[in-house]
C-alpha cells in the first residue's frame, strides 16, 4: 500500500472554514464513509488520497498525510500524502514528515490522541525536538490524530500548514478524528482481507500441492470446491469445469449412489465417515481404490453447509497387499507340498531300502548255499540255487528299472505339444498287445480329446493303467472302457475295468510308491506304476483317483486342464 498526491489549489478557493455551509460538513462526512464501503484492495490507495485532499482542502490546509507502521513496528513512513506543494518537494515533505514522527511523537499521540505543534495548544517541552523537526522543514503548524483498532496503533493521520502558528478549529479537530475513526476502520478491514485473502492463497497452495484428493460439496453434494489432483481424477483441468456436479455426472449410477447416501448420512447425522474403502472407475476402465474420509461442514450457528471429504490413492498399496497375500498363499502351499513330498521321500527311502534289500539278501542266501552245495556235489541244489540267485538279480533289475521310470516321470522336462489321446492309447495298447491276446482283454473307449501335454508320459499313463486293469482282473476276462468328459476347465478321463477292485480303505494308499496290496505270488510287479501315474497327472496340472469296490472293478480317473497353466511344471 503506498502512494503520494501532491495537488495545487485551484485559484480563488477559500480557505475560510467559519464561512462554509455547515450541510458540507456532512455531507463531506457521508462522501467519506461512502467512498469507503466495499473499496476494492486495487483502488484503496487512490480513495484514500482522494480522502487526504478533500479533508485538506475542506480544512484549509496545505497538506494531509497518512502515516502507517511496518511490519515489525520499527519505522513509521508516510503512506499517503496530499500537499498543495509541487510535485518535486513531495518526497522531501514526506521525509520530513516522518522524521519528526519519533517514538517520542507517537507516545504522546497514542496517550492523548491528539497532537497540535506549532500552535498555541503545543506541548512546549515534551516533543520540542519534533517541532524544530516541523519548523525547519517550514510546515508548522500540525494536527496529528491516531489510527488505531482496539487501543492498538497502527499509525497517524494529520493536517499541515506552512506559515504562522495559529489554533486548529473544533471542526477541523473534529473532521480529522472521524474521518481517522473510518480510515482505520477501512484499514482494518483491508488487512483483515489481505490476511484472509494470504490464507485462502495459503490453504489453496498447501491443498493442490498435495497428492490426495480433496474436495467440498454442498448439501445437495454438489462439487463446490476440488484441489488439483482430485480435478486430474475427474479428468477436469479447472474447478468451473465440475462446479455444481454431482457424482451422478461423472461416475456410474451405482458408485454414485454409495457416495450420496454416506454423504447424506453424514451431513444429517454429523457422524464422520473415515477411512471408508471406495472404488473408483477411471475413463480407461482401471479400477482404483480410495481410502476416503468425509465430515460435516457447517457454519458458525452449527447449520449443515454440506460435507468436505479427502481421499487417498491405495490402488497401488492394495495391489501390492493382493500379490503378497497371493504368493503368501503360494508359498503355503509349496511349503505344504514340500513337507508332503519330504513325507513321500522318507517313506520312499525306506520303502526302497527295504524292497532293494530283500533281493540281496535272497541272493547273498543263495550263494553261501551254492558254494556248500557245489562242494557236496549236489548238483540239483546247485541248479536251484543258481535259479533262485538269478531271479533275484532280475527282480533287482526290475525294481531299479522301475526307481529310474519314476525318477524320470517327476523329473526329465516336459515337451508340451497338442496331442490326440486316442494316438496316445493306440501306442499303449501296442505295447500291451501280447498281455491282451494271453489275457483274452476286451478294450473299448469313448473319442478322446486333443490336449496339451507331453505325449511319451501320456502314453505311460495309459499304458501303466490298462496294465493294471488287465492284471488284476477276476475270473472273468477283462473288460476295459475307456472315458472321457470335459468342461471348460478340464477334461476328466478314466479307466474302468471289471477287476478285483479295491477297499475304500486303500484308495489313496495305492498310490505311493512300492505299495502293493498282494503278494508277488498273485501279482507281478513292484508297486511303483500307479505312483508313476500319479507323477505324470500332477505334472500336467490334473490329479488323479480310484472309485472302486471289492468285487465291483475299478475306475481310475485323471484330469488334464484345457489350458495348462502355473499349476502345471
Amino acid at each position: 500500500m503506498g502512494g503520494i498526491a501532491v495537488n495545487n489549489p485551484p485559484d480563488g478557493s477559500t480557505h475560510d472554514l467559519a464561512q462554509s455551509d455547515r450541510g458540507n460538513f456532512t455531507s463531506l462526512i457521508s462522501e467519506i464513509a461512502s467512498s469507503l464501503v466495499d473499496v476494492r484492495p486495487e483502488t484503496f490507495d487512490r480513495v484514500l488520497e482522494v480522502i487526504l485532499e478533500k479533508v485538506g482542502r475542506f480544512t484549509a490546509s496545505d497538506g494531509a498525510y497518512i502515516a502507517q507502521y511496518g511490519a515489525k513496528k520499527q519505522t513509521l513512513p508516510i503512506t499517503h500524502l496530499w500537499s498543495n506543494k509541487s510535485a518535486t518537494d513531495a518526497g522531501t515533505l514526506g521525509a520530513d514528515l516522518a522524521a519528526a514522527h519519533t517514538r517520542a511523537f507517537m507516545g504522546e499521540l497514542k496517550r492523548s490522541g491528539l497532537i497540535t505543534l506549532g500552535s498555541p495548544h503545543a506541548p512546549s517541552d515534551k516533543l520540542r525536538r519534533e517541532q524544530m523537526l516541523l519548523t525547519d522543514a517550514g510546515i508548522p503548524p500540525l494536527l496529528s490524530v491516531p489510527l488505531g483498532v482496539k487501543h492498538r496503533c497502527i499509525g497517524a493521520m494529520g493536517l499541515f500548514m506552512s506559515g504562522a502558528p495559529q489554533a486548529w478549529t473544533e471542526d477541523q479537530i473534529s473532521l480529522l478524528k472521524i474521518t481517522a475513526h473510518l480510515v482505520t476502520s477501512a484499514l482494518h478491514h483491508d488487512r483483515i482481507e489481505e490476511a484472509l485473502s494470504n490464507e485462502r492463497q495459503l490453504l489453496r497452495t498447501v491443498i493442490d500441492n498435495l497428492p490426495d484428493y480433496i474436495f467440498a460439496k454442498d448439501t445437495g453434494s454438489r462439487f463446490i470446491l476440488n484441489n488439483t489432483a482430485h480435478l486430474r481424477l475427474l479428468k477436469a483441468s479447472v474447478q468451473e469445469e465440475v462446479y455444481g456436479k454431482t457424482d451422478y455426472d461423472i461416475f456410474p449410477k451405482e458408485l454414485a449412489d454409495q457416495y450420496f447416501f454416506d454423504e447424506q448420512d453424514v451431513i444429517q447425522s454429523g457422524r464422520p465417515l473415515v477411512n471408508r474403502e471406495e472404488s473408483v472407475l477411471t475413463e480407461e476402465g482401471r479400477q482404483r481404490w480410495l481410502l476416503t474420509t468425509k465430515v460435516a461442514w457447517r457454519d458458525s450457528d452449527g447449520n449443515p453447509q454440506g460435507i468436505v471429504g479427502m481421499s487417498r490413492d491405495i490402488t497401488d498399496r492394495k495391489e501390492m497387499a493382493e500379490e503378497i497375500e497371493k504368493h503368501a498363499t503360494l508359498l503355503e502351499q509349496a511349503n505344504a507340498e514340500l513337507q508332503a513330498r519330504n513325507q513321500e521321500l522318507d517313506e520312499f527311502t525306506y520303502i526302497a531300502s527295504h524292497d532293494l534289500q530283500e533281493p540281496l539278501r535272497k541272493q547273498v542266501a543263495f550263494s553261501d548255499a551254492l558254494r556248500e552245495d557245489l562242494a557236496a556235489g549236489d548238483l540239483n541244489e546247485v541248479e536251484n540255487d543258481l535259479a533262485t540267485i538269478t531271479s533275484a538279480a532280475k527282480r533287482m533289475q526290475t525294481l531299479v528299472r522301475d526307481l529310474l521310470s519314476l525318477s524320470r516321470s517327476g523329473r526329465q522336462a516336459m515337451d508340451w505339444e497338442e496331442i490326440d489321446l486316442n494316438q496316445c492309447v493306440e501306442m499303449a495298447l501296442d505295447a500291451l498287445e501280447i498281455r491282451i491276446e494271453q489275457e483274452k482283454a476286451v478294450v473299448t473307449q469313448d473319442t478322446l480329446p486333443t490336449v496339451r501335454a507331453d505325449k511319451t508320459l501320456m502314453v505311460q499313463l495309459y499304458q501303466n493303467l490298462i496294465g493294471n486293469a488287465i492284471k488284476f482282473h477276476g475270473a472273468a476276462a477283462p473288460q476295459i472302457r475307456l472315458t472321457v468328459e470335459s468342461n471348460a476347465e478340464e477334461h476328466v478321463l478314466g479307466v474302468a475295468d471289471n477287476g478285483i477292485g479295491i477297499k475304500p480303505d486303500y484308495w489313496e494308499q495305492i498310490f505311493a510308491p512300492f505299495k502293493r496290496l498282494h503278494g508277488r505270488h498273485e501279482y507281478e510287479g513292484t508297486g511303483i506304476g500307479l505312483a508313476i501315474c500319479r507323477k505324470i497327472a500332477e505334472r500336467h496340472g490334473g490329479r488323479i483317483w480310484v472309485e472302486s469296490a471289492p468285487g465291483d472293478g475299478s475306475y481310475f480317473k485323471f484330469t488334464v486342464p484345457v489350458h495348462p497353466g502355473d499349476s502345471a511344471i
